[in-house]
């Protein structure tokens, strides 16, 4: 089981989602980018290249973003062998 981790830093604060593909997870750093633009830009129009723009957000030391492949095969292994009650989760009625 593959997944894409999704990892921002950014002002010190630090964000990690989970994703099932790369274009999920770059339309999710896309989206962070492009919502915060104003605030960090003012009035300055951003570039329409993606790449340029998120070049641009992540310019200040200290911020950053990776986009990495994560292999969760033995997580998914062992959820598959818990019951609920290993878990601590009640069955649904």
């Amino acid at each position: 089981m593959l997944v894409t981790v999704l990892v921002i830093v950014y002002q010190g604060v630090e964000t990690i989602t989970v994703h099932d593909a790369e274009p999920a997870a770059w339309t999710a750093l896309m989206k962070f980018v492009d919502g915060g633009w104003h605030q960090r830009f003012r009035d300055e129009p951003y570039p329409l290249e993606e790449q340029q723009r998120v070049k641009m957000f992540f310019a200040d030391e200290g911020d950053l973003f990776i986009l990495a492949e994560a292999d969760l095969t033995e997580l998914a292994d062992r959820i598959d062998e818990l019951n609920a009650d290993d878990c601590g989760v009640l069955p649904i009625p």
